[in-house]
């Protein structure tokens, strides 16, 4: 009887095989699956909404004749495939130029902020880490700006960085003019080269055209203007980051710190051989989160807001 049964059981196992299927009965947990996208589902209606509807939106956009006007998805917007894009490559003219200058300004603005406020975030963090007096206050003042308004710090930058602010008239005592930092579009190399008596770029250079900029402008490394706001980017947002190195150096056993203290290494073979090797991944995470703002969108509106109450006031493109 018994063997009977196992024989009808492993026919009807073949037979689920066959199509594709299997008699097992759910887990121990795997009733939990239903409770699970029940509490995520808000989170996901709200990324729905206010993510991937917005991406779907600009990329339909792209490819429409849309002017901005009603609404995008009207009968008065068509399908255009691509040519908006053909004509910001290819058609020479304001649009294009300011292509040109965003990605310029991006570009710049990118490689001077990842490493600056990853190598800053990572000193502060090693001097924070240290047994000393009144550590606990010096780790709040670090990170204090990372939580204070962003049109609080851009009037602070304001006062600093305006023609008649406390930095020019700091570089008035030692008998040097300081440029209108937030209103001078020049770039940093071109204002070195001033300096050597360079101020006509090359035939070549000015002529030379790349998305509506010359090659001299795209050489000219970011503006006075721009290294503002990037210094403004570094100030209020390395206490985050900071953190983040602090709890990598936290989780370090101090028994490796003090085996090569006993071997003769100094401070910075120990930081080069030990300490920077053993926080790699905090090292990767703060680049990547640097690189692609994610997930939190804070520091991205943070940028917005700083940059837009700056410029209001009439400030460099």
């Amino acid at each position: 009887m018994v063997s009977s049964e196992r024989e009808e059981q492993r026919v009807a196992n073949r037979f689920a095989n066959a199509l594709g299927t299997r008699f097992r009965e759910p887990g121990i947990r795997g009733h939990q699956a239903g409770a699970g996208w029940l509490f995520i589902a808000p989170v996901i209606v709200i990324l729905g909404l206010f993510l991937v509807i917005p991406i779907v939106m600009a990329i339909w956009v792209s490819f429409s004749d849309w002017n901005g006007n009603g609404s995008p998805l009207g009968a008065h917007s068509h399908w255009v495939g691509v040519a908006n894009y053909r004509h910001l490559l290819t058609t020479p003219g304001l649009d294009q130029s300011n292509f040109g200058t965003s990605l310029r300004n991006n570009f710049y603005y990118v490689l001077l902020v990842v490493p600056v406020q990853t190598a800053v975030a990572l000193f502060l963090a090693v001097l924070v880490n240290r047994r000393v007096k009144f550590v606990g206050f010096f780790r709040t003042a670090f990170y204090f700006p990372s939580v204070t308004s962003s049109v609080a710090i851009t009037i602070l930058f304001l006062f600093l960085f305006s023609p008649t602010g406390a930095i020019n008239k700091i570089l008035s005592y030692f008998g040097a003019t300081g440029p209108a930092w937030l209103y001078d579009p020049r770039g940093l190399f071109h204002v070195i080269l001033g300096q050597f008596g360079v101020s006509n770029a090359p035939h070549s250079l000015a002529n030379g055209m790349f998305l509506g900029v010359s090659y001299w402008d795209w050489l000219s490394v970011p503006s006075i203007a721009m290294c503002v706001f990037i210094l403004m980017a570094v100030f209020t947002t390395f206490g985050t980051f900071m953190l983040l190195f602090l709890a990598a150096l936290q989780n370090i056993d101090e028994s490796i710190n003090e085996a090569s203290a006993l071997d003769g290494a100094t401070e910075w073979r120990k930081f080069r051989h030990i300490t920077a090797p053993m926080i790699r991944p905090t090292i990767f995470t703060v680049a990547t989160r640097l690189l692609t703002r994610n997930p939190d969108r804070v520091p991205r509106r943070r940028r917005f807001g700083a940059v837009r109450a700056s410029t209001m006031a009439g400030g460099a493109k």
